[in-house]
């Protein structure tokens, strides 16, 4: 009997397996035809798409980005897809070129997961002919279709894959096929496990009904938990408020509970929310019907670690069975099965999304997308056409003789030629033609087509597309009609030239009869240049004489009048001598009380004091008449083709004493920032011209900027590096506008009034800083001032200065 059961259980097990295995298959088979026709068709259309805007940006961006057409339309294309993110997993598209034998892809369009990074091998060159990227291969030899096949990493993956006509590309649509297969493996495994569980606890019952054994309780008890502790599914027996009293092992497996901290817990603890009164609705009713199966479709449960589980339960109360006595319920774990549905759905959802892009971009690039059925007859128009054609879909029915309608008149038998000739040299075309609509409007377009042909030559389909390039094509019109104009306007222009030309060969050779006199004239004046810059220094000393004249008048002044006060005051002090004198042994107390009684009437203290003061006013106004004569000598110094050591601060100090009365007076404060510069090699008098030029300069820009507040000039020294150091000089004055800044070092230029400057003092300022081998140059802000940085080298090294 036993035999018997065996052999039932195992045709039972046999039929069960093959049922849903082909069942599955057959899900399995459908999805997978479908999921190729979309790579294909994605395939297809992107394609098309980059081929049309890489024919625009051949005619039309070919010079204005960097790399060219090409690189213009791969910039197009990364922009266009920079927001797309491929679609399931693994779904992406890729574009790749065939250089030097190898297979390089320039696009992607989203990066691999994480778990793949690892074996990622995209960036590194895939020759022809390995066993990797086969699909682009294929695409890169011109071929188009599907495949089952390995990708860049060596993953099997479903892939369609189209040539780009016209360009050395490639495009790939691609998703693992692992993902496609995964939903229906773990349906398979789950169905055939549920079917076999089924099939064994029948088998089972079967055998103890056929049987028609009488056994203890203890012993039927045991059997059926040995039963329910070896299935899948969790068995639950809960009493009629729903507290579990006992769980099967499987609760571990399904959910990583332990099957003893299960029990005394309400399972209306674990039902989500949503759920929680469908499920005491269900325990009430079973409570209430004894012996009724209930079943409970997609229950959503959360165990205590928060995780989400969506089952099957089946409910029946046996509250008279020996061992139960309770709510017998066996749960069933769908979790897997839904959420395999849920991502399908989504899968399905970003599938449509892509298309939807897709439409868009042909929207937002004015390209539209068609597929003739030759067969059939059949023409099948993307959205973006319709609207080319200023048609809604439900006004047109597709056809090739309907196309054909709308094609201006003229142009008719063109287009038709050329598709009759594509097919009969099965190449594809490109050509431009008119549209005439039905209100009367001309539209150019630019159509492209290619066409399928089977084993036998026989043609089967065709697909293209069209592009609106009706404002490209008026605008050649326009610039036409502007070309024909301007060349009529340049011959014009030339014969006018041609005459002028004539004439300026004549005043050529006037000129050049001149050129003799000129040059003779060019000697003198280099003569009388050299003349000035001379005169220029002279010019200098004449403009602040009568400060240098009142600068040393002052001091003069306070040593005449202190020798004179002093002169005064000692007769005085003589008198006093002259009493003590005249003390001798005799008259000593009376003497000194007159003495005493003189030297109160006449302040006598106060005077010696007074002396004192005139004293020192005296030194120092021989002080500073001494610093000025050595100014002088530092300006004056006759010495001017031999070079000195000397002290820059010094010669600075000596310059501000020679010009000191030119900037007291119109109250302008000179300040000093020193820093610690070696003494250079230079020639002394020179620099001081210099120093003295653009701190006069500094001084005539303060008083035309008529500021109320002080004007300020910064003399500033630093080193820059061993061998070399920098002086600025920088003032608060009006400043130097930006039209003129590039010509203040020119000879004779000047901005100042007529009669308040040569012209020559930059000029001469700027040729002997370069004698010196060194560099000058000015910063200036109109209305805020100037800054004059000069840099002289420690050592002097002679250079030969050009005239």
């Amino acid at each position: 009997m036993n035999r018997h059961i065996y052999i039932l259980t195992f045709t039972l097990a046999i039929i069960v397996i093959s049922v849903v295995s082909l069942t599955i298959y057959q899900l399995y088979s459908t999805a997978y035809e479908e999921q190729k026709k979309q790579l294909t068709a994605i395939a297809k259309s992107q394609a098309k798409l980059i081929e049309s805007v890489a024919h625009f940006d051949s005619i039309y961006s070919d010079k204005d980005v960097e790399g060219g057409a090409i690189q213009a339309t791969l910039n197009q294309i990364s922009n266009a897809y920079a927001s797309f993110e491929g679609f399931g997993k693994t779904g992406e598209i890729n574009i790749g070129k065939l250089e030097n034998n190898n297979v390089i892809f320039v696009l992607q369009s989203r990066l691999l997961k994480e778990n793949r990074d690892s074996i990622r091998t995209i960036n590194r060159p895939t020759p022809v002919g390995s066993s990797y990227s086969i699909p682009m291969q294929r695409a890169l030899m011109g071929e188009s279709g599907s495949i089952v096949g390995p990708d860049y990493d060596n993953i099997q993956v479903l892939s369609a894959y189209e040539p780009i006509a016209g360009l050395n590309y490639g495009v790939v649509v691609k998703i693992d096929i692992s993902e496609v297969r995964e939903p229906y493996i773990n349906a398979i495994i789950i169905s055939i496990s549920l079917a076999m569980i089924l099939v064994i606890f029948g088998s089972y019952i079967f055998n103890i009904i056929n049987n028609r054994s009488i056994r203890t309780l203890k012993n039927s008890e045991e059997k059926h938990r040995s039963l329910i502790e070896n299935i899948n599914d969790v068995i639950l027996i809960l009493d009629k408020d729903g507290v579990n009293m006992w769980n099967s092992p499987a609760v571990k497996d399904q959910f990583g509970m332990n099957p003893e901290d299960a029990v005394g817990i309400s399972a209306i603890d674990y039902a989500h929310p949503d759920d929680v009164e469908r499920l005491r609705e269900t325990v009430d009713y079973v409570v209430k019907h004894p012996g009724e199966t209930v079943f409970l479709e997609s229950l959503k449960a959360i165990t205590p670690n928060g995780e989400l589980y969506y089952l099957n339960d089946t409910f029946k109360y046996l509250p008279d069975t020996p061992g139960i006595n309770g709510i017998v319920v066996v749960v069933h774990n769908n979790t897997e099965q839904i959420n395999a549905l849920k991502k399908i759905k989504e899968k399905e959802e970003r599938i449509i999304k892509s298309v939807n892009d897709l439409k868009e971009a042909q929207k937002i690039a004015q390209v539209g997308s068609w597929e003739l059925d030759i067969i059939e007859n059949s023409l099948e128009w993307s959205d973006e056409i319709y609207r080319i054609f200023d048609l809604k879909p439900q006004e047109f029915e597709a056809t090739y003789e309907a196309f054909l309608s709308y094609i201006h008149p003229d142009d008719r038998d063109m287009v038709n030629k050329a598709y009759s000739d594509s097919l009969i040299n099965k190449e594809t075309y490109e050509i431009t033609h008119r549209l005439k609509l039905k209100n009367g409007n001309i539209k150019y377009v630019n159509e492209k087509c290619t066409t399928n042909f089977d084993d036998n030559g026989k043609p089967l389909r065709s697909n293209g597309t069209i592009q609106d390039i009706t404002a490209i094509k008026l605008s050649e019109i326009e610039l036409k009609k502007y070309k024909d104009n301007l060349e009529k306007m340049i011959h014009e222009a030339t014969v006018e030239l041609e005459i002028k030309n004539n004439k300026l060969t004549k005043s050529y050779l006037k000129e050049k009869a001149n050129k003799d006199k000129l040059e003779e004239t060019y000697s003198k004046l280099k003569k009388a240049q050299s003349q000035m810059v001379e005169s220029e220094k002279m010019a200098s000393l004449g403009q602040f004489t009568a400060g240098i004249a009142h600068e040393i008048n002052n001091p003069i002044n306070f040593i005449g009048v202190g020798i004179e006060s002093i002169e005064e005051n000692f007769i005085e002090v003589f008198k006093v001598l002259e009493e003590y004198n005249q003390i001798n042994n005799n008259n000593v107390s009376g003497k000194l009380a007159e003495i005493n009684n003189y030297k109160k009437e006449i302040q006598f203290d106060s005077l010696l004091k007074y002396i004192q003061k005139n004293t020192i006013n005296i030194k120092n106004g021989v002080e500073r008449t001494s610093e000025i004569i050595d100014g002088l000598k530092v300006f004056s110094r006759t010495d001017q083709d031999k070079t000195s050591i000397i002290d820059i601060h010094k010669n600075i100090e000596a310059t501000l004493v020679i010009i000191r009365n030119q900037y007291a007076k119109r109250n302008i404060s000179i300040m000093t920032n020193y820093g610690e510069i070696p003494k250079i090699e230079c020639f002394q008098g020179k620099l001081s011209q210099v120093f003295t030029n653009l701190i006069m300069n500094s001084i005539h820009a303060i008083e035309d900027q008529k500021k109320s507040n002080t004007g300020i000039i910064t003399i500033t020294t630093k080193p820059l590096n061993k061998k070399e150091i920098a002086i600025n000089f920088k003032d608060n004055g009006k400043g130097i506008p930006s039209k003129i800044i590039d010509k203040i070092f020119e000879p004779f230029f000047t901005s100042k009034d007529i009669g308040k400057g040569t012209g020559l003092g930059l000029s001469i300022s700027y040729g002997i800083i370069k004698m010196h081998n060194g560099k000058i140059k000015v910063l200036s802000e109109e209305g805020k001032g100037t800054e004059f940085e000069i840099v002289l080298p420690i050592k002097y090294s002679p250079t030969k200065i050009k005239e």
